[in-house]
């Protein structure tokens, strides 16, 4: 199998998993529990809650009500994330698994906004803001994608030879 299909057929399984598992935790909430109603994780412990949620807008509640917005932006971002993974050098497959959580993330939500109008929500830790599990994909492999891109400038510093980012930057 050519190295380029091999990469993308990955991208799309892993994206694809994403996806099902992210639309099927949110299925099983919304048929489960009303909204705003909660099950304890841990009882008698508050601190873990799956909750039933929407939410209308972004990351932490910001840009209530900015869903056709959000769903433009999403789009693009997804468009960009598929350009630069096309870019990456044969090499960087941890790159690679990271962004393609990142797609699978991204359209887990955009479904939700383009079904629903809203996201839904359902885990609950503490005080912070109600998230879901294509949330997570993109929060999580954000932070290790910026690690390792970081890593691999300070290892190419470190040998004096210039990163693959670097390269393709003077190209």
């Amino acid at each position: 199998m050519k190295p380029k299909l091999k990469s993308n057929l990955m991208l799309v399984l892993i994206a694809l998993v994403v996806i099902t598992l992210d639309q099927l935790t949110k299925r099983l909430v919304q048929q489960n529990l009303a909204l705003g109603e909660a099950l304890l994780v841990f009882p008698p412990w508050e601190f873990v809650r799956i909750v039933h949620w929407v939410n209308t807008g972004a990351a932490f509640g910001i840009f209530q009500g900015g869903n056709a917005i959000l769903i433009g932006l999403t789009v693009a971002i997804t468009i960009a994330i598929l350009v630069y993974y096309q870019t990456l050098p044969e090499g960087h497959l941890f790159q690679r698994i990271c962004l393609a959580l990142m797609i699978g993330g991204s359209i887990g939500n955009l479904i939700d906004r383009l079904t629903l109008g809203y996201v839904v929500d359902f885990v609950a830790v503490g005080r912070f803001p109600v998230f879901n599990l294509a949330d997570s994909c993109v929060t999580v492999s954000v932070i290790l994608l910026l690690i390792s891109m970081i890593l691999e400038e300070r290892k190419a510093q470190s040998s004096g030879k210039p990163s693959d980012d670097s390269v393709q930057a003077q190209q």
